[in-house]
């Protein structure tokens, strides 16, 4: 088992960012023997489902996510 876990990895729900799917993604960090992985598309849930559906095929634990883009931006936030 290694002990480095990804935390920001992006499914194919981010649309023009991420490409893989669910099952691809946690079938690769279970070869690379990932305890957990963590999806964060962006600025939606929709691809959660699927993920677990994945983490529970692979074996390897789902830490759920997401990526909010805000517009406005938040004054001060950096």
């Amino acid at each position: 088992m290694s002990d480095f876990v990804e935390l920001g990895c992006m499914s194919n729900f981010s649309f023009q960012q991420g490409a893989s799917h669910a099952d691809e993604l946690f079938d690769r960090a279970a070869e690379l023997g990932m305890t957990a992985l963590g999806i964060c598309d962006v600025d939606t849930v929709s691809g959660l489902v699927r993920a677990l559906e994945a983490s529970r095929g692979s074996g390897v634990r789902l830490v759920a996510g997401v990526r909010l883009g805000l517009d406005p931006p938040v004054p001060g936030a950096t």
